[in-house]
């Protein structure tokens, strides 16, 4: 296979070396890799097998563990001798998928487990599995998988029908993400704690990036707190001379990425004069809590303005005439909503979930240092150990430094890696005892996932995080605090 890889590469290069006009007179091949990666292997098989149907339906399996999202992306066997050429059709997925421990253990010898490309799925949906970031998460799962084993001294098959909920629950507590699942651990103190906070920011976008013309379809995704709005403002650009007439229309969304429905909850309507203003669309009607998402339609003259600070909790997306779907952006548009809401209120951080998923999840303060969170128990109670959960915008582009001078195209969307805007730098522990007591600091931080374990345990009825400062965003956010 080395060989036959190697002759046709030489091959091609030959051809743009010394025939056709592909203006290569002067190049050189400088480097080539001499061992060939295999992209498919082969893959065991487990209590259950993994379908094409599974990853493009997102059915959610009880014993759920890991995720994926990739689209189903196929080359066929052949590869470059295919007739239909290397690559074979790309199938976008609408949503993420769950991956259920039955495909990470062996049907017939019954201490084996594997992650990776090797897990039990079909072709097609090997498609999507195969992607490093879904390995990694299968990777955690067998391992913790494997601790709980022999922790009870059960083989992995006997753990699936009888401990699950388990392996579930400390892969959340260990900062796993599973699908519709919340963390349930009843030794969390936080759990049944009152929260309060310092500021939760408001939901509006008004920083400006640019602006998108609507040359297509462009729609908003966002958090509804309270059950009535009066109105929506856009911020909007027309290029006419004249006012003209621009209709919006809300929808129901299940997920983050759910620009699914067809169903129309209400359609408005606004006249955009010439010129940048903020456009008020009248809504004057009720809401239940949840995730909506607004679009306008393709109007020939008017642009939409957008930031680039992406909000944990808010998507946007673009009408793809060729596709006939929407396709999630990577930057919000600009709104503001009457009367205001605040989605990020400080009891999302004991919620049970670290993602934004059919709701933000997390307490974003408003701007400006310090800022606090509070728990306040029924009763005194006592703690040895805190877990707390930061924003490291998971869904962010990640580089090193010089990247941001190779692609000044993506200066902004690149930070530094290992030092997330969003993500809380310095801040301290209190807990109450006729005073606030400082317990523990930090300076400097710059991981999602912090555990503060402590030797003397401590009994209060109270505590507080003292956030001093972020590595750059003027806002504190946290996902989550457990208390054990």
């Amino acid at each position: 296979i080395r060989d036959e890889l190697l002759k046709i590469l030489f091959g091609v290069w030959d051809h743009i070396k010394n025939y056709g006009h592909h203006r290569a007179e002067n190049f050189a091949l400088d480097w080539i890799g001499f061992l060939p990666g295999k992209r498919e292997s082969r893959r065991f098989i487990g209590d259950y097998i993994l379908t094409q149907n599974d990853v493009e339906k997102s059915t959610l399996f009880p014993d759920r563990v890991a995720y994926g999202g990739w689209p189903i992306d196929l080359h066929p066997p052949e590869g470059i001798y295919c007739k239909r050429g290397p690559n074979g059709p790309v199938r976008e997925l609408k949503s993420p998928y769950s991956i259920p421990f039955r495909c990470l253990y062996s049907k017939n010898i019954e201490n084996l487990m594997f992650a990776g490309r090797n897990i039990s799925t079909t072709h097609v949906a090997f498609g999507s599995t195969r992607v490093m970031g879904t390995c990694s998460v299968e990777g955690q799962a067998t391992g913790t998988a494997a601790f709980l084993c022999k922790k009870y001294k059960i083989t992995p098959k006997l753990l699936c029908k009888k401990h699950i909920q388990k392996l579930q629950q400390q892969l959340l507590k260990d900062d796993c993400y599973i699908i519709n699942l919340k963390n349930e651990d009843p030794e969390d103190l936080a759990r049944s704690a009152k929260v309060k906070s310092s500021s939760s920011r408001k939901l509006e976008v008004t920083g400006i990036s640019g602006v998108t013309p609507l040359d297509r379809p462009l729609a908003q995704l966002l958090p509804l707190s309270s059950n009535f709005i009066n109105h929506i403002s856009l911020h909007l650009h027309s290029s006419l001379k004249k006012p003209i007439s621009l209709s919006l229309y809300l929808r129901k969304a299940e997920h983050l990425f759910d620009f699914t429905s067809n169903k129309n909850l209400l359609a408005t309507s606004a006249t955009v004069p010439p010129g940048n203003s903020w456009v008020d669309f009248p809504i004057k009607q009720k809401f239940s809590r949840g995730l909506y998402w607004l679009y306008l339609p393709k109007k020939t003259g008017i642009g939409w303005f957008f930031s680039k600070k992406e909000t944990p909790g808010l998507n946007s997306a673009a009408f793809d005439a060729k596709l006939k779907r929407w396709q999630p952006g990577r930057a919000d548009y600009c709104f503001k909503i009457e009367p205001v809401q605040r989605p990020f209120s400080p009891e999302n951080v004991i919620n049970g979930i670290t993602r934004a998923e059919g709701w933000d999840n997390i307490w974003i303060s408003e701007k400006g240092f310090p800022q606090y969170l509070e728990l306040e128990f029924k009763q005194k109670v006592r703690l040895d150990t805190l877990y707390l959960t930061f924003n490291t915008n998971l869904s962010n582009y990640l580089s090193l430094d010089y990247l941001k001078g190779m692609d000044k195209s993506l200066k902004n969307w690149l930070p530094a890696l290992g030092r997330i805007p969003e993500t809380v730098k310095d801040y301290a522990l209190y807990y109450w005892k006729k005073s606030w007591v400082k317990f523990i600091e930090v300076e400097g931080n710059y991981q999602r996932r912090r555990k503060h374990q402590f030797r003397r345990p401590i009994t209060t009825s109270r505590l507080r995080l003292k956030i001093s400062a972020t590595n750059g965003s003027p806002e504190a956010m946290v996902y989550e605090i457990r208390v054990y």
